[in-house]
Order: structure tokens, then sequence, then C-alpha cells
């Protein structure tokens, strides 16, 4: 992590299932409802690179529960949300459409000066889902003024929350 900040992030054991897992199935039944499949899971390959890059481009460390969910599905585009997959990614069954990268979509979000200090994992066109550097929060923030909406101790809780509110 930035060492202005300098905590390590706090993670779950890994061997516990995630509060989003029920949530993910629920998609991917809907989704199989409608001819459609989710994005595959990122390969393990993929992912080193992937910590590589977030650390060397964004000078942070991945959080390894963003990574289990990677290991799940290589990003999520449903109902608006749209979670970043490990780099842009054409999505399954369209020519046209792309799931953009974390390392691109953040880049882009540090155009501004005020984003330096987060971690972008998403979006739904009105927030931001982010891992706030400093305390190592993870909030839904807007986009127009970067407002906190909502905050939470883990990942899984944020991505919980975008995922009810998309269903």
């Amino acid at each position: 992590m930035r060492a202005k900040c300098g905590e390590q992030l706090e993670t779950r054991p890994l061997a516990f299932t995630p509060m989003y897992d029920e949530l993910l199935q629920n998609i991917r039944a809907q989704a199989t409802s409608y001819g459609e499949v989710l994005q595959p899971p990122c390969s393990a390959g993929s992912i080193e690179l992937l910590r590589t890059r977030v650390q060397k481009e964004l000078g942070v460390e991945l959080p390894e529960e963003y990574v289990q969910f990677l290991k799940k599905v290589n990003g999520l585009d449903w109902n608006g949300l749209v979670v970043y997959a490990s780099e842009r990614s054409q999505i399954v069954g369209y020519r046209d459409r792309f799931i953009e990268g974390v390392v691109e979509g953040n880049l882009s979000y540090r155009a501004l000066d005020s984003m330096n200090d987060f971690l972008v994992f998403g979006e739904d066109g009105v927030a931001l889902y982010v891992l706030e550097l400093c305390d190592r929060s993870y909030q839904i923030i807007t986009t127009a003024g970067l407002t906190v909406l909502e905050t939470f101790p883990a990942f899984e809780d944020l991505l919980t929350n975008a995922m009810e509110a998309h269903l």
C-alpha cells in the first residue's frame, strides 16, 4: 500500500464463503434464462500479472477479496452495475461490448487528483465502488462530487450491497 498510509488491509479467511456468492448465482441463473453467460473466471497467471500491474501502475496492493471475486468471474456487467475485470475484456457473447480493466479504469479516474486516494472496483453511472486507501474503508461514493454514500468494513460487504441494488 502507499507509504503515507502504511497499514495492511484486513481480509477475511479465504475458506469463508462470501455473502455475494448467492447473489452471483442468482445473476448467473437470470443471465442463463436470457441466453447469456457471465464472464469466465480469471486465470492464476492473469491474476499474478494484475497484481504486478496494480502495484507498478497504481502504487497499491490488490486486495485479496477482489482477487477472490475475479477467480469466480473476471468482471461483471449486470443491470447497470460494472465491476472491473483484470483487464479490458470483451463481454462474452458480444462483439462490441467490453468490461473495463481495473488498472485502466483507475488510470482514467486518476487523471483527477482527487481520485488518487481511491482504488475503484466498479461503477454504476451514479456511484463508484472504491477502497479509500488511507483509512482502508470500502465506500460507495458519488461520481459527481465524490460524496460518501455508504461505508463498509470489507470488499465483500461493498460488493454484496452493489449486487443487491442491481438485481
